[in-house]
């Protein structure tokens, strides 16, 4: 039994040039109806909504912003900041100070970003997820950072339902509060566990657990009130490739994963399952099977595929005297074969044996009587440990 040992490829999941097409649509903003100029100009970005459920009509209405070079950046209300990429960014409030809509039930107002992905995601698939986000660089109103932000991803449209915070646990959360005035890169592995079709970005804590931190050792107090306003740019769900590998029926196989802080395997078609929380996994399948690797900060889907790899031998000569040596016309070597037709005639193609017992072998004899010296042919009809119908022929030489 063969044993082969299989070093993962390093997939980090900080490695996007390894991801395949991103399904976000326009996720750089690039695309636009119009060139945006001043605040609250979300609908003039291509394929993004501020998740507004249009039932609401009560004020104050979620209004995530949307700047351009073309237009007003770097300079803005809520910060000077220059793209990550290319000319145009997208900005929300993480949480705004609920005295600033007095009259209103709002509790801690809150914007979101939403798009349609440009396909479903699979079920039982891996995929990159990545953004970046900054709180700019200047001296204005944004003065405090936030915890809560998250991805939710969605089968169906999420709406907001009003200016407060989406009532759902979103699958992808940051630890903590966020505060960077340089951009940051935030980047998510994620397997699926349904065929989602919508995203989702915001801050997901609701108005009893939402946590900000003044900024005062960055900008001077005068400039404060109890927003904390982020930038984001390049966002990206990307497919992880699946890197695939061979082996026969029958041998093992040692998956070596890339060093991480945590290992968790699982069969691609039982995701819940984890099957080792090992660092190196060793598999023997029967048939292909997908292990996915979800670390930390990794996360790589193996699909091993299986072959039959029959193996067969049969000797050229056998001696059928009754010494106990070399009787018996049978293979030398036989693996992964389940079943089998031989069939062997001699010169004239007069059939002298056959059989569907391989292992039965011929004893030179045919209807009782010894065949005589001389050449034979065979032929050999077999099926592969999955079916695969598999022939051989060949010739023997009978000596008594």
């Amino acid at each position: 039994m063969k044993f082969r040992i299989i070093i993962l490829f390093i997939i980090s999941a900080f490695n996007n040039s390894l991801w395949s097409q991103s399904i976000i649509p326009n996720g750089d903003f690039e695309n636009y109806i119009q060139i945006p100029y001043g605040i609250s100009q979300w609908g003039k970005c291509e394929s993004w909504t501020n998740a507004s459920d249009p039932q609401f009509f009560n004020l104050p209405s979620p209004t995530p912003d949307y700047y351009s070079t073309l237009g007003e950046l770097p300079y803005t209300y809520f910060g000077n900041v220059t793209p990550k990429s290319g000319n145009n960014i997208m900005g929300f409030f993480g949480m705004f100070d609920p005295v600033l809509f007095q009259g209103t039930s709002i509790k801690y107002y809150r914007e979101y970003l939403s798009c349609n992905l440009t396909e479903p995601m699979t079920a039982g698939d891996s995929y990159s997820i990545s953004f970046w986000i900054s709180n700019g660089d200047s001296l204005l109103t944004n003065g405090y950072k936030c915890d809560g932000l998250g991805v939710c991803l969605t089968r169906d449209v999420l709406y907001q339902g009003g200016a407060g915070a989406i009532d759902l646990e979103p699958q992808l959360k940051i630890e903590g509060e966020v505060w960077s005035m340089g951009w940051k890169k935030f980047e998510f592995k994620f397997l699926s566990d349904s065929t989602y079709n919508y995203f989702t970005i915001g801050n997901y804590n609701n108005s009893s657990d939402v946590s900000y931190t003044s900024m005062a050792d960055s900008l001077p107090p005068i400039y404060h009130k109890e927003a904390a306003y982020y930038f984001i740019d390049k966002v990206e769900v990307s497919h992880v490739p699946i890197i695939i590998d061979t082996i026969c029926y029958g041998e093992y196989i040692e998956l070596v994963a890339p060093e991480d802080n945590s290992y968790s395997w699982s069969v691609k078609h039982k995701p819940n399952i984890v099957i080792s929380e090992e660092q190196n996994i060793t598999v023997s399948p029967t048939e292909t099977t997908s292990y996915i690797l979800n670390g930390e900060f990794n996360i790589i889907e193996r699909e091993i595929v299986i072959e039959e790899c029959p193996e067969l031998e049969m000797p050229n000569v056998f001696t059928p005297n009754n010494d106990l040596i070399n009787d018996v016309f049978v293979p030398t070597h036989m693996k992964n074969i389940i079943s089998s037709n031989l069939i062997i005639v001699n010169r004239w193609g007069d059939v002298v044996f056959k059989s569907k017992n391989l292992m039965e072998g011929w004893n030179g004899e045919s209807n009782g009587y010894e065949s005589n010296d001389g050449v034979y042919f065979w032929k050999l009809q077999y099926e592969g440990v999955l079916g695969s119908k598999f022939e051989s022929i060949g010739e023997v030489t009978l000596i008594r």
